[in-house]
């Protein structure tokens, strides 16, 4: 299944301190990660991630097309 998701462009905190990221947010259950990064990798990881941690055990693909 197509999940829709919600692609905010943010400062997230990454191990060496603050850095531009992503914080993409599941449309479906409202579960989120950030990611470090603001291009198109970024956002295909994150939709990696989102499946990966998913809390409801799903295996969703989500639509990450991001323009940045």
């Amino acid at each position: 299944m197509l999940i829709s998701v919600d692609i905010r462009e943010d400062e997230v905190e990454g191990d060496y301190g603050t850095l531009n990221g992503l914080i993409v947010t599941c449309s479906r259950c409202g579960h989120s990660v950030e990611v470090a990064g603001v291009g198109g990798g970024s956002a295909r990881y994150a939709a990696v991630t989102l499946r990966d941690t998913c809390p409801e055990n799903e295996s969703n693909r989500y639509d990450v097309d991001w323009w940045g």
